[in-house]
C-alpha cells in the first residue's frame, strides 16, 4: 500500500497522480500514528470526547468504503457491512483486525479508482450531492483523513507523548 515516492519529491505529475499521492500520504500517516501501541492504548477514550484511535481507524475504513467503493460502483454492485458502532470495537473485533481491514479497504479503493478518469460521476452519491466526481471524492477523502489526523495527533500525544509527522513525508 505504501508508495515509496515522497510528496516533496513529486512536484509535477498529472492531477490524478498527485491526488492519489496526497491521499496515500494521509493514509500512511494514520497508520504510522497508530503503530506501536497496545490494543488497550488504541481503545483509550479521552474525555470529554469518546473518540479513540481505533475508533477513528474504524470510521475512516467506513468512509473509504463508502466514498471510493460503494459510491463509485453503486450499492447494487458493492455492499459493505455498515457496522452499528463504528467508533468502538465490537466484541468479535481485535485492534489488529481493524487495522488490517483499513489496509484492505484502502487497497480495494485503489484498485477501483486506478482506471477511472477523474471526471467519473459517482453512481450512488450521498444525498444532495448529485454530480459528484471522482476528483471531488478524492479531495474529500484527503480532507476527511487530514481532519481526523488532528484528532489522532492529540490522542497519540496524550497516550505516550509522541508528536510529529510521518518521517517519510517531511
Amino acid at each position: 500500500m505504501t508508495d515509496e515516492r515522497n510528496i516533496d519529491t513529486v512536484l509535477a505529475g498529472d492531477e490524478k497522480e498527485l491526488l492519489l499521492l496526497f491521499l496515500q500520504n494521509q493514509r500512511d500517516t494514520l497508520l504510522w500514528k497508530v503503530s506501536g501501541l497496545t490494543c488497550d492504548q488504541l481503545q483509550m477514550q479521552h474525555p470529554p470526547s469518546t473518540l479513540s484511535l481505533i475508533g477513528l481507524v474504524k470510521h475512516l475504513t467506513r468512509v473509504e468504503r463508502s466514498w471510493l467503493q460503494q459510491d463509485l460502483l453503486g450499492p447494487d454492485i458493492l455492499r459493505f457491512d455498515d457496522v452499528r458502532d463504528q467508533w468502538a470495537l465490537e466484541p468479535h473485533e481485535t485492534c489488529d483486525d481493524v487495522i488490517a481491514d483499513y489496509r484492505l479497504a484502502c487497497s480495494r479503493s485503489d484498485e477501483i479508482v486506478a482506471d477511472l478518469p477523474l471526471e467519473t460521476i459517482l453512481v450512488d452519491p450521498h444525498p444532495l450531492q448529485a454530480g459528484v466526481t471522482l476528483r471531488w471524492a478524492l479531495m474529500h477523502m484527503i480532507e476527511e483523513i487530514a481532519r481526523h489526523l488532528g484528532h489522532v495527533d492529540l490522542i497519540r500525544e496524550s497516550i505516550d507523548g509522541m508528536v510529529g509527522q510521518n518521517p517519510r513525508f517531511p
